[in-house]
């Protein structure tokens, strides 16, 4: 509020879709985390898997399991407690939420063709890979972290600690990584393109001077919500 008085503009970079969406449309009224049914939760998760998870998901609240990734473990964690806990699926939920007023957004997303982006990820899972990521993974697993656990919650880190302990050879927990992190990039993909108030810049072979003018031409031209 003090800088929009003074007719100062505020940039905003980064951050995930829940972020973005808390900032723009206020958070929802959730009940607090249980840990009794988050390790139920945690119990299944290992029996049938993650994305067996996510099927069962999908069943209760086919709105939530569409915009959230198969292997995105903490999100469908979240989903199934708060049905559990409350008997009323987080998208129906989600939608009684108090709004954000007063402000104007625009909303703006870099973008790039998805076969370009997928050999970046590949790509870059080698670069970690090659550069020591392995190590950072085993200094966890011998300071008493779980392959399971949070600290291992990025993507590739269990399957990296799975390699690590005797479960998987390291070309499927490599192969298994880019997979994970490519279907990340669809359903981020898939998301941006049915957000009716996000407007999509083409960034690839652009500098970030081109991209930054089109976003600007955009705020100019009313683009907004």
């Amino acid at each position: 509020r003090w800088l929009e008085s003074r007719g100062i503009p505020v940039i905003i970079a980064g951050g995930t879709r829940l972020y973005i969406k808390a900032l723009t449309d206020g958070l929802f009224a959730s009940p607090p985390k249980d840990p009794i049914v988050r390790a139920a939760i945690k119990v299944e998760a290992e029996r049938i898997g993650i994305p067996a998870l996510h099927d069962r998901l999908a069943e209760i609240d086919p709105e939530a399991a569409a915009r959230i990734s198969p292997n995105d473990y903490k999100r469908i964690e979240r989903a199934l407690e708060v049905w559990q806990l409350t008997g009323t699926p987080i998208t129906r939920l989600q939608q009684e939420q108090t709004t954000s007023q007063g402000f104007t957004f625009h909303k703006f997303a870099l973008t790039a063709p998805r076969e370009w982006l997928y050999d970046r990820v590949n790509r870059r899972v080698d670069i970690m890979l090659e550069m020591g990521w392995l190590d950072e993974i085993r200094g966890l697993l011998d300071m008493g972290v779980t392959r399971t656990g949070t600290a291992m919650g990025g993507h590739g880190y269990r399957q990296m600690a799975g390699y690590l302990e005797g479960l998987t050879t390291l070309d499927a927990a490599i192969e298994e990584t880019k997979k994970t992190i490519r279907h990340y990039v669809k359903y981020q993909l898939m998301w941006m393109r049915h957000d009716p108030d996000l407007t999509l810049i083409e960034s690839m072979d652009r500098t970030p001077e081109d991209v930054a003018n089109e976003a600007i031409r955009g705020v100019r031209c009313g683009v907004h919500r």
